[in-house]
C-alpha cells in the first residue's frame, strides 16, 4: 500500500472539523435555549437542558469519529504488515 503523504494533515483536519463542530453546536444549543427561556419564562431550565441534551450528542459524534479513524489507522497497519 502507497504511504498517504498528507496523513499529518488529514488528522489536523479531522481535529479541526471536530472542535468546529464541539463548538457551533454548543453555542447554537446555547443561543436556542436562552431563547427558549425567552419566550417562554423557563429560565433556566430551557437553557440547561438544551445545552446538556447537544452536549451529550457532540461527545457521541466525536466518540464514533474518533473509533473510525482508530480503526482506520489500525486496517492500514496492518495492510502495510502484510504487504512487506
Amino acid at each position: 500500500m502507497k504511504k498517504d503523504k498528507n496523513f499529518p494533515w488529514t488528522a489536523v483536519n479531522t481535529a479541526i472539523t471536530m472542535g468546529v463542530v464541539f463548538v457551533i453546536s454548543i453555542g447554537g444549543a446555547v443561543l436556542l435555549g436562552r431563547w427558549l427561556d425567552a419566550r417562554y419564562g423557563t429560565a433556566p431550565w430551557g437553557f440547561i437542558t438544551i445545552t446538556f441534551l447537544v452536549f451529550i450528542l457532540v461527545m457521541i459524534y466525536i466518540t464514533f469519529k474518533s473509533l473510525d479513524l482508530m480503526n482506520q489507522i489500525e486496517r492500514e497497519g496492518e495492510e502495510d504488515k502484510h504487504a512487506q
